[in-house]
């Protein structure tokens, strides 16, 4: 009897200090030595990643990792509950940016979309959450869900970049992939601006012009967008430590 119950309270204590936890590898080169610094000592990506370890119960700890690649990655594998962010990805997004040679705000900017769409792969696979359509759609949602719900405009706009990137690096090689896992990047690009645009028209009003979304898909975004909320928050809600505190 004892037995079993100290065999009990250790599954329950190992399941509440379940957690994302950041690691950070030195990195291959200067260049990577230095994203590797800067990102380290980042608060704000502490408080993101804080943000999922606050709000949701993890079944198993998941690393974070950051680490040079020798190719321009982000995946996240379930026998090893590892997320990796490879350097040369964020160096790549980072020169979109153009607002300094790897400042804080441009490494954290070409980091963050990706970082939290490879979270919600993590997620469906720790937590056994149903997804009834693509996986890659389900989770470039779910990142978009979670930045706007941290008003992280910069790191949401910075998607808006690097989805424009692939489409055009998509049509300067033909190479479409049209069997691919994930939307055409002037999809992906599409379904985030109608998203950002769904949930607050006023703040983003500007983005349908810009990126020259049609009309008759915008008259539809503020029904995605409550679409997608009302499913991530359903899915969601099992997990949450505080069902008064929702993640979105």
């Amino acid at each position: 009897m004892w037995r079993v119950r100290w065999v009990v309270t250790v599954l329950l204590l190992g399941f509440a200090q379940a957690q994302m936890v950041l690691d950070f590898d030195r990195g291959d080169s200067k260049t990577h030595q230095t994203t590797q610094q800067v990102l380290s000592k980042s608060q704000y990506l502490k408080n993101v990643v804080r943000h999922f370890n606050d709000g949701l119960k993890l079944p198993q700890k998941i690393t974070l990792q950051f680490l040079s690649c020798k190719q321009e990655n982000a995946f996240y594998d379930p026998k090893k509950n590892l997320i990796q962010m490879c350097y040369e990805l964020i160096d790549t997004y980072g020169r979109l940016e153009g607002t300094g040679k790897n400042s804080e705000k441009q490494l954290l900017n070409a980091t963050l979309f990706t970082l939290v769409h490879e979270i919600g792969h993590a997620l469906i696979d720790q937590l056994k959450l149903p997804a009834t359509g693509r996986e890659e759609d389900a989770v470039d949602q779910f990142a978009t869900l979670a930045l706007i719900a941290l008003e992280d405009e910069d790191a949401l706009l910075s998607g808006l970049l690097q989805f424009t990137f692939e489409a055009s690096e998509e049509t300067r090689q033909l190479d479409f992939g049209f069997a691919d896992a994930h939307a055409l990047g002037a999809q992906r690009l599409y379904n985030l601006v109608c998203l950002m645009y769904g949930s607050d028209k006023k703040a983003y009003r500007d983005l349908p012009k810009q990126f020259k979304i049609p009309e008759n898909r915008l008259a539809q975004c503020a029904e995605e967008h409550q679409d997608a909320l009302y499913a991530w928050s359903t899915l969601l809600k099992p997990h949450l430590k505080d069902l008064k505190k929702p993640l979105f």
